[in-house]
């Protein structure tokens, strides 16, 4: 005979809750995945370029300039029109590492510090090593899409967009170009700045912009008031870069362990596997280009959570050892003597 406990009446008592707990059971779990939906879900203020399948695309947008006036997204003044973020975006023995670098922060980085000693050793299989791992560099403005035909949805809104170091260079050459007789342009301006006609092409597997260029200047609009709600729809670029935004240095080192599996930097074992690792491949530049065509192949079905454009993985940032850019605050500083602003 059965055992009462567990056939008779009492499973019948917990048989009888289980029905009732079902429909929420199916509540909680609907409400699980529609919370890692959410998690997972990209950052609808970003502006992403669309492209075909050829990595072609086009648009036309406008860089804005700084929030100097406090508005309900920018409580607090800023001075500049762009910020700068430093990512690291390799895979390891033990997977992927994409993380903020806390050098954009002016502080130490693990990562920093590996390919400083990997500098250091100065040998082919060291400097491939550290360029696979180096820095990304992206820069961050607020613009306005006066047209995307890739979605046409976007025009006509303003939005963050990180974009690659060849765009940063282009915006440079018109604040300060190389030739005496071209007038600078501040193309942050509302009023004298420019359009930016976007033309995305492929190069080698990769986004290239050299046919992107500035337009003639001209005004943002004839109207004062869509200027004025343009400029209110602005969103905070020093939040974007803002501590909050970055892990700690220890929080880092466990991730980057993880994805080096487990190697200790200074063990000299390591660093001939390490070698090893390198021997199968032609030269660094080749290396740097395999790395990054299998993390765009795999960062499709990862679960990491990414704010910014696809550019960021597609330029290669200077060597470790180089920090010559200047800051947004000096580049601004330039801007406004260049262009005569007060």
């Amino acid at each position: 005979m059965l055992p009462q406990t567990l056939y008779g009446e009492k499973a019948l008592s917990i048989i009888g809750k289980l029905k009732q707990s079902s429909k929420k059971n199916l509540e909680a779990i609907g409400k699980k995945i529609s919370a890692d939906e959410k998690t997972y879900q990209r950052d609808e203020r970003y502006w992403y370029p669309v492209v075909d399948k050829a990595n072609k695309g086009s648009a036309v947008i406008r860089f804005l300039p700084p929030v100097t006036e406090p508005t309900d997204n920018v409580p607090e003044p800023e001075e500049v029109p762009f910020v700068r973020l430093y990512r690291h975006s390799f895979k390891g023995k033990g997977g992927w590492y994409i993380e903020n670098s806390l050098t954009t922060l002016g502080k130490a980085d693990p990562v920093n510090e590996i390919n400083t000693e990997l500098w250091e050793q100065n040998t082919e299989a060291s400097i491939k090593r550290a360029r696979a791992q180096g820095r990304r560099t992206s820069y961050i403005a607020n613009i306005l899409v006066i047209k995307h035909p890739g979605r046409p949805e976007d025009e006509g809104k303003v939005f963050l967009w990180a974009f690659p170091k060849a765009i940063y260079e282009k915006i440079l050459s018109k604040i300060s170009p190389d030739e005496d007789d071209i007038d600078p342009v501040n193309v942050f301006d509302l009023w004298e700045g420019c359009n930016f006609r976007l033309r995305i092409g492929d190069k080698d597997g990769f986004r290239n912009y050299d046919r992107s260029e500035f337009e003639s200047p001209s005004p943002i609009s004839d109207d004062d008031d869509e200027i004025e709600e343009i400029y209110l729809s602005q969103y905070s670029l020093l939040a974007e870069v803002a501590p909050d935004k970055f892990k700690t240095y220890e929080e880092l080192k466990k991730q980057l362990d993880r994805a080096l599996g487990g190697r200790k930097r200074d063990d000299d074992e390591d660093r001939e596997d390490e070698e090893t690792d390198s021997d199968n491949d032609d030269d660094s530049e080749e290396e740097v280009v395999e790395e990054k065509k299998e993390q765009k192949t795999s960062k499709k079905s990862s679960k990491t959570t990414r704010r910014r454009d696809e550019d960021d993985d597609e330029e290669d940032d200077d060597d470790e050892e180089d920090d010559d850019d200047e800051s947004a605050a000096d580049f601004f500083k330039k801007l406004k003597e260049k262009t005569g602003k007060k």
